[in-house]
């Protein structure tokens, strides 16, 4: 072979040698971008999951809204996280909270004007300076890009779920929106759970005040309208000067009557009822009392 094919076939193996090179480092950082992703993905799962058995132990809705603001803050390295919720058409256990920095009260018509559709995740920056406003208020001037995440309660949109982010760039070609739907899902369900529990709680919390209620009527009536018709007839004795110390010591014993019940009331410390009339039931108030607690756990046991 001439030394001239010789350069050429020279030439054509560097160049293909060079190629592959080129390709494998293309490949490799194409893996490592990979891999990267993938690490990063397995960490936000990690934090979704612990941040998800976290939100399940809160007591109630707004200790709730007030752990995952915080920890979604510092977990996900954000500059402000608060919710969004519609002025009208809550439910009771979120209309009834006091202004908190991380609870917005918004208008649904407009936010379903500005994020329409409503039901979509949606990404903002810092131009959008009315939508920013609305959600985030007077720490919009902050925010320099954002994540919308509705919140559905009860098969409807109820509020927003908002991530704001002093970095521009922070959502620019962002690739995680699954995640972001699975946070979401996850707190509409929490929340629509901590709901029912409030509702079902305030209705048992109904049921005993009508109760107590229903019972203290009871027991104060019967000495109070012994107590009143003493006193009426009194006031007919007293014309024809005949009042006697009996009359005076029936009208003493229903006045201490109703101070015992009084202080059977101010001492209850467990619950215990029994039968009235129209197949209702009153608070039992003397074996409810801190007196004969005993008595309320014999009857407990004995209704089981």
């Amino acid at each position: 072979m001439e030394a001239k094919d010789k350069r050429v076939v020279l030439d054509a193996t560097d160049k293909i040698l060079k190629k592959l090179v080129y390709e494998n480092q293309n490949i490799r950082r194409k893996l490592d971008l990979l891999i990267n992703r993938a690490n990063e993905n397995w960490q936000i799962l990690k934090n979704l999951f612990e941040i998800d058995q976290s939100l399940i132990n809160q007591k109630d809705i707004l200790s709730l809204l007030l752990y995952a603001s915080s920890e979604i803050r510092s977990r996900f390295n954000l500059y402000y996280v608060n919710f969004s919720f519609f002025k009208n058409g809550l439910p009771l256990a979120i209309e009834g909270f006091k202004k908190e920095e991380v609870i917005n009260l918004i208008d649904k018509k407009m936010f379903i004007n500005l994020f329409s559709p409503s039901n979509e995740i949606f990404f903002i920056n810092k131009g959008e300076k009315e939508k920013l406003s609305l959600l985030f208020k007077d720490k919009a001037k902050e925010i320099a890009s954002a994540v919308i995440i509705p919140l559905t309660i009860r098969k409807k949109i109820a509020g927003s779920l908002n991530l704001g982010s002093d970095n521009a760039d922070r959502y620019k070609n962002f690739m995680g929106i699954d995640f972001l739907n699975i946070l979401g899902r996850k707190l509409s369900s929490c929340i629509e759970q901590k709901i029912i529990q409030e509702e079902l709680l305030n209705q048992e919390r109904l049921k005993v005040t009508l109760e107590i209620a229903g019972a203290a009527a009871h027991e104060i009536n019967q000495p109070l309208s012994v107590l009143i018709g003493r006193v009426e007839l009194l006031l007919s004795k007293l014309e024809n000067g005949g009042i006697t110390k009996k009359d005076l010591n029936v009208i003493l014993d229903a006045a201490k009557r109703i101070e015992n019940i009084s202080s059977l009331l101010s001492n209850i410390t467990c619950y215990c009822t029994k039968p009235y009339a129209n197949n209702q039931r009153i608070v039992d108030i003397f074996a409810s009392s801190i007196n004969n607690s005993q008595i309320c756990l014999a009857k407990r046991y004995k209704a089981l």
